[in-house]
């Protein structure tokens, strides 16, 4: 091994070491997702509750398409939360939460075709809350692995134990309700607490 290369390797281990301890996941996403859809989700309990008028079905429609439209305008918002970013774990974490978020979009349109097909629109859309919790859960182990930041398991191990609880209440208008709990307790909150580790 010649010197410049053991000098690279050791530059590289340098700055793996000095950004070791700084958050790796970008948390503004995180949080602005459980704001959106947490609201998404109360506002879906309103409807099947009959606490909101349900004047039209497409009204539900209207309530998830803005969650999403806001969401994806979130990204223009300088919350924070990027610091470590540029750096090679905080890519990973980021593209594999990226890849979460379109597996959920894909999840969602699938389960909505084969409901479609089986004549069994809610039994197939009840499973989608409790497959998100388990998508959520897999970033979230991820993110605490490569960050070393413990506590994001213990962010994991709720989503994971969340998730059959709310396959339990599938077809309840309560099922809404309990998911929009799990986004506070399990996004919102974990990034912003995310986001206010990245800018100290």
């Amino acid at each position: 091994m010649s010197n410049s290369n053991l000098h690279d390797d050791i530059a590289y281990m340098k700055s793996l070491a000095e950004d070791g301890s700084r958050p790796v996941v970008n948390g503004s996403p995180l949080f602005w997702a459980g704001l959106f859809f947490s609201m998404a989700s109360l506002a879906q309990y309103g409807f099947e509750a009959g606490i909101l008028p349900l004047g039209n079905p497409w009204y539900q429609v209207a309530v998830w398409a803005s969650a999403g439209v806001a969401f994806g305008l979130s990204f223009f918002l300088p919350l924070g939360g990027t610091r470590a970013s540029g750096h090679p774990a905080g890519r990973a974490v980021n593209s594999v939460w990226s890849a979460i978020g379109l597996a959920i979009a894909a999840l969602g349109f699938c389960m909505t075709a084969a409901g479609v097909r089986l004549h069994s629109v809610e039994a197939m859309t009840a499973l989608i809350a409790p497959a998100i919790l388990i998508l959520y859960g897999i970033g979230w182990w991820v993110a605490a692995v490569v960050s070393c930041q413990g506590w994001l398991k213990l962010i994991c191990a709720g989503c994971f134990l969340a998730a059959p609880a709310i396959a339990y209440l599938a077809t309840l208008p309560e099922q809404m309700l309990a998911y929009a709990g799990c986004l506070v307790l399990f996004a919102m909150l974990p990034g912003l607490i995310l986001i206010r580790s990245a800018k100290g």
